[in-house]
């Protein structure tokens, strides 16, 4: 059943109190014989009852410890009474600024409106007002960098890198290579194969520990070191006489919602692709842990064929590979067992992909 959204119960119960606590407090100033004292002490514990809220809020639900609220208050109270308080007493109270503030909103609006309703318009307004210039001076504020390490989050071994593209999760202590555009992230895996040829680049660029590389041929653990692209979402980089392995993100999918849509599709035109559902050649006797396995897997059943991307569907645990020819595309599906699943040809406007060009 779909929650129908809308104000609970608990607001409108808080919203309710908020009225009935400001009414009070107007209705109480306004009566004779009310000693002074009493609204005295109803105004400051509201001022401070707001001032422990936001601390509450800011401390106890974000996490953040500061000492700024004080601050904030002090420029909110000083902006509503500038504004607010009466013309005859302002020259004693404001007499450096009394040249520059000649006027009261709240008196303002009592010679327009009335008494009544200039009284609760004004402070309206001049309570707006003053939260618009705290929000202003607030957001002025400069973004410091971390001193170091980055900001813990809440999933263990998992810190935020700070990044001016977005601030990014990533592992504690991981190492990053950034080669033509793509992040490759180290999976701590050394390569033992024998390797021949000339390497494909060298990293010349670095940055701290805890920033992301954001130029090609840059990491965040030193310059100096070669590497070799080794598959479509891998690259091998030389680390101390190892070859140690760099992956870069690969998308997730769901086999279940584009099989679904591919079903769709060929209901309203059968002729729309062709799917193989038998007959093929990896039957599990290799299995495709990795993407890179995938994708020779994947060449294996269409050998005409070029890689275009691939993604990941964890929860049915299937390789979703994209392959691309001239004039022509198909995505096959393997699961991590290596078992070919399905073959797609043709998938033109399906699946997510766009037909390649000739």
């Amino acid at each position: 059943m779909e929650k129908k959204k809308g104000l609970s119960l608990q607001t409108i119960l808080t919203i309710a109190g908020l009225a009935l606590i400001y009414l009070l407090a107007f209705l109480l100033d306004r009566i004779p014989g009310v000693p002074i004292m009493l609204t005295t002490v109803l105004r400051k514990g509201a001022i401070y009852s707001l001032v422990a809220v936001s601390m509450n809020l800011l401390n106890g639900f974000t996490g953040l410890f500061s000492l700024g609220q004080a601050g904030f208050m002090l420029v909110g109270a000083y902006a509503f009474a500038a504004i607010n308080i009466s013309s005859g007493i302002r020259s004693t109270v404001y007499q450096y600024y009394e040249p520059l503030l000649k006027f009261s909103l709240t008196e303002t609006l009592q010679n327009a409106l009335g008494n009544t309703a200039g009284t609760v318009l004004g402070v309206f307004i001049s309570l707006l007002l003053a939260g618009l210039l705290v929000m202003g001076l607030a957001a002025c504020q400069e973004k410091e960098p971390p001193v170091s390490g980055g900001d813990l989050t809440d999933e263990p071994g998992k810190v935020r890198i700070f990044n001016e593209g977005g601030d990014q999760v990533h592992s504690s202590g991981a190492r990053y290579v950034r080669v033509d555009g793509e992040l490759y992230t180290d999976t701590g895996e050394i390569i033992t194969l024998a390797r021949c040829g000339v390497m494909d680049g060298e990293i010349t660029k670095t940055v701290a520990e805890t920033e992301l590389p954001g130029e090609d041929d840059c990491s965040n653990f030193g310059t100096g070191y070669q590497y070799q692209i080794a598959g479509v979402y891998s690259i091998d980089v030389v680390i101390d006489g190892d070859w140690c392995r760099f992956q870069r993100e690969v998308p997730s999918c769901s086999y279940a919602e584009e099989a679904s849509a591919l079903g769709l599709a060929m209901a309203a035109d059968p002729t729309a692709a062709t799917i193989q559902t038998e007959g093929f050649i990896c039957t599990g006797e290799e299995a495709a842990p990795d993407v890179e396995t995938a994708i020779q897997l994947a060449w294996t059943e269409c050998e005409d064929y070029d890689v275009a991307d691939a993604a990941y569907d964890a929860t049915a645990g299937m390789w979703r590979i994209h392959m691309t020819g001239e004039g022509k595309d198909a995505v096959a599906w393997i699961n991590t067992d290596g078992i070919t699943q399905m073959i797609v040809y043709g998938t033109a406007n399906m699946c997510g992909y766009p037909r390649a060009e000739a």
